[in-house]
């Protein structure tokens, strides 16, 4: 006999000991409950299972919960009957819930505008693109009068002023007109992950020679043509500036003879700024540092693109440096 009640199952000669008894027995537990447990087993050890209803302190809700859990672990899963704090529509969440953020109906109504707002956006741009004449590339210049010219000799006197140029002298200004890049730069601008960042006027550095060529095919053949989720290097890609530095190449600062430079408008779409930890998809990397220049200290910014199309020729600059 084992614990002076139950007999052994086993026969005398097999291998066995007589420390647990694992007889089934029916006990009353502390909270009125019954409940079956092995014989060896301690009460202590032994939780109530048996569902059972009772009102929330806090809430005062109903709910089902197991008879051995604690009341303050139990989630209250009806509906909150609080108004947000944030937008004053009713929570939406479960009583248990913190209030503390947006509620469903407002979480909602963002995606809806969100959504509205990307629509209303491609509308303007299929329509862009509808409007686009067929035709080849031209240059024209542009009157020293025209609105557009002052702008972009600002942008260009901006761009020198780091060298030490406050103002070069610029000779002429020239539109680029290309259909079938304008195109392709609209069509990729509904891709992006951040479509709704606008242009920027931006430089690269480029040589004379080379103007021409990308005037006419873009920025193709100075590219991988890859996105950025595609290739995640940092120096890969095509780099834009909106101020002068020592590491563009092909911007002439001597006296002699004229020189011309390229402006574009650039698509940086959603950017991720280099040696942070940035999550999600990206259009471009941004990266900056403080520099000293001729008299003063500058601030210095790279923009790196990761497809060609991003980058549309607007501009041609002609110019001379006056040292």
């Amino acid at each position: 006999r084992v614990h002076g009640e139950h007999k052994c199952p086993y026969k005398c000669g097999e291998v066995h000991d007589h420390f647990y008894c694992e007889h089934d027995v029916e006990i009353l537990l502390k909270c009125g409950h019954k409940v079956t447990k092995l014989c060896y087993e301690s009460e202590i050890d032994i939780k109530c299972y048996k569902e059972v209803n009772i009102t929330l302190a806090n809430c005062k809700h109903s709910v089902v919960k197991e008879c051995w859990q604690d009341e303050h672990i139990i989630l209250c899963q009806s509906p909150c009957e609080r108004e947000s704090l944030l937008c004053g529509h009713q929570c939406g969440l479960q009583c248990g819930q913190s209030c503390g953020r947006k509620c469903s109906n407002c979480l909602k109504e963002d995606e809806r505008d969100i959504l509205d707002d990307k629509q209303e956006l491609f509308s303007k741009i299929k329509y862009q693109i509808k409007e686009i004449k067929k035709g080849k590339l031209s240059r024209s210049p542009l009157s020293k009068d025209d609105k557009e010219y002052k702008l972009v000799e600002q942008l260009f006197c901006n761009f020198m002023k780091p060298a030490g140029i406050q103002r070069p002298n610029v000779s002429k200004i020239e539109v680029i007109v290309n259909p079938g890049l304008m195109k392709k730069w609209l069509e990729l601008r509904m891709e992006l992950v951040d479509p709704y960042t606008e242009p920027q006027h931006m430089f690269s550095g480029l040589a004379a020679e080379d103007i021409n060529r990308i005037a006419s095919g873009g920025f193709k053949s100075r590219s991988n043509n890859k996105s950025y989720s595609d290739d995640k290097r940092m120096n890969t890609g095509l780099n834009f500036f909106r101020v002068y530095t020592t590491g563009i190449g092909g911007v002439q600062l001597t006296t002699e003879g004229g020189h011309q430079i390229l402006l574009s408008k650039v698509l940086l779409g959603a950017q991720q700024v280099q040696n942070h930890d940035n999550e999600g998809e990206f259009d471009s990397v941004f990266s900056g540092e403080i520099v000293e220049t001729f008299d003063e200290v500058e601030f210095y910014e790279q923009h790196t693109v990761r497809r060609w199309q991003q980058a549309l020729p607007a501009f041609v600059i002609h110019y001379k440096v006056n040292l």
